[in-house]
């Protein structure tokens, strides 16, 4: 079945992961699927956030204005 799946897969992360690590997540509730989902979301927002910054810094400055 599709969750005996699941838990073989869990099974296996933790298998991969530092003891310390796996101490910290079972004391926080969260399966290793569930840590990667918000690692990944983390990620993709950094990503957004510095794609951001680039645009910013990239628009031509405003020559009425002074440099400093």
């Amino acid at each position: 079945s599709e969750e005996e799946q699941q838990e073989e897969k869990d099974k296996e992360e933790k298998q991969n992961m530092p003891p310390d690590l796996q101490k910290k997540l079972e004391d926080m509730k969260i399966s290793p699927e569930k840590a990667r989902m918000i690692l990944e979301a983390m990620k993709a927002q950094e990503k957004q956030y510095l794609q951001q910054n680039k645009r910013k810094a990239t628009q031509p400055k405003d020559k009425s204005k002074p440099d400093w």
